[in-house]
């Protein structure tokens, strides 16, 4: 869509190419081109089918403009996630038949060969070697991180939308990828307000009107508590990880509000670049890792089947 905004297309004309260039998406275009032609808003045609968080990205260009802009970028943003599903799961193909193997494997020798490794030291009267209770090993070890993980989950459910992103933005491996996308979104709408003539106190009054769940509501409110103390935003992007710390440089300059949004778009799409820079790093890592925790889990298994013979022919000899 934003290829047709961008060659001159009203928004309605738009939707209504786009539902006879695709026929099978044509109910959900004709659904968007009848809540236009009554008067509403693309952004709340979509909003069943957005996250909350490129609703209001949707909502603030197309109040203040820079709507194609905007349409592109969640393009790309949603093409990079598609492209990252994809790769991935053709990452994954191969090591898990190999985990698949490894876990029939480690079946049949608790079922089978164990116990008959056991019935073999008693008959030839052979003290029983160390071994390893691999299956309650795995049992005990399984109810842990199945317990930790449903605990983890209910905490995190509970917790704000600021939270998330922070306790996101220091994950390992991927505390990169979110701390690159969330200075990009951020950066990205607050660029858009100040080419329009916001200042940064009318911004958070405009945020505070937002869905409370909303990053951008709960930044701006952090951001006006910071001010109503007669604190620096400075200090909130210092602290905060999800916030780049070029932000206070930019910010510092003494620009215009135009300028600063100027700079900031430019700055946004230079972070929205290192975001699938990141992505496809990680990706990158990722087969390596799960070939380095088959071969422990090949490693364990034949350490588990010879420990006992060793320390029966040990005793043998």
């Amino acid at each position: 869509m934003h290829d047709l905004l961008a060659v001159g297309f009203s928004l309605q004309h738009a939707v209504q190419f786009s539902q006879r260039a695709y026929p099978q998406q044509a109910a959900f275009f004709s659904k968007i081109d009848q809540q236009l032609r009554t008067g509403c808003l693309l952004a709340d045609a979509l909003k069943p089918y957005l996250r909350i968080e490129l609703y209001y990205q949707l909502l603030l260009a197309e109040q203040h403009g820079s709507l194609s802009i905007t349409l592109k970028e969640i393009g790309q943003y949603l093409q990079v996630q598609k492209q990252q599903h994809r790769q991935l799961k053709t990452l994954l193909e191969y090591p898990l038949i190999l985990l698949v193997m490894l876990g029939t494997i480690l079946a049949a020798l608790l079922i089978f060969v164990f116990p008959e490794l056991q019935s073999w030291q008693q008959q030839n009267q052979l003290p029983i070697g160390e071994q390893w209770p691999i299956g309650e090993t795995l049992i005990i070890t399984g109810g842990v991180f199945f317990s930790y993980g449903g605990l983890a989950a209910i905490h995190w459910r509970h917790m704000s939308t600021l939270k998330k992103v922070r306790h996101q933005c220091r994950w390992p491996l991927f505390g990169k990828i979110f701390r690159e996308y969330y200075g990009y979104y951020l950066t990205s709408n607050l660029a858009i307000l100040l080419q329009h003539g916001f200042s940064l106190h009318e911004i958070c009054q405009l945020t505070n009107k937002f869905d409370d769940d909303s990053l951008l509501h709960q930044v701006g409110q952090a951001a006006f508590e910071l001010s109503s103390q007669g604190r620096q935003l400075t200090d909130l992007i210092l602290k905060a990880p999800f916030l780049p710390d070029e932000l206070a440089i930019f910010i510092n300059r003494g620009l215009t509000n135009e300028q600063l949004g100027q700079e900031l778009t430019l700055f946004s799409k230079l972070k929205f670049k290192k975001f699938r820079q990141s992505t496809m790093h990680i990706l990158v890592l990722v087969q390596p890792a799960l070939f380095i925790l088959i071969a422990a889990g090949i490693f364990l298994m034949y350490l588990s089947i010879l420990l006992p013979i060793y320390h029966s022919l040990q005793e043998v000899y």
